[in-house]
């Protein structure tokens, strides 16, 4: 804990990501998990998750992540419309097929780019009478 504060001042202080942080960045683009990407990051696999969605609410990571994802979609010349008619249409072809783990797959993978996905603040823990 006190090190994640440590490296949050830092971050604050700085306008560039700490090595750990880019890597992060760099990790998190291959699959989009955060969890999966702290950890190979360097971070504890038993904080992972807690430190992935931590990172992701960072300005500067955030910032980060946009920057890199630009330049990819320019290149192949494909909008983030384009990406979900294709995955809507894998879901329709799937269906017609009866391959229910596509569908899964698909349905997946839509609501990652909805952000139904994305970090939510933890609820407030209710208060004792």
């Amino acid at each position: 804990m006190i090190a994640h504060q440590l490296e949050s001042n830092r971050m604050s202080k700085q306008s560039t990501l700490l090595p750990r942080q880019a890597r992060f960045v760099d990790e998190y683009l291959v699959d989009q998990n955060a969890a999966a990407a702290a950890i190979r990051a360097g971070y504890s696999s038993r904080i992972a998750l807690v430190v992935g969605a931590r990172l992701l609410k960072q300005d500067e990571v955030q910032k980060a992540v946009e920057e890199r994802q630009r330049p990819s979609s320019s290149k192949l010349n494909i909008s983030r419309d384009d990406c979900v008619k294709a995955l809507i249409e894998a879901y329709k072809v799937a269906r017609a097929a009866q391959d229910g783990g596509a569908m899964v797959s698909a349905i997946r993978e839509l609501n990652k780019m909805c952000g139904f996905y994305a970090p939510n603040p933890s609820p407030a823990a209710p208060s004792k009478l």
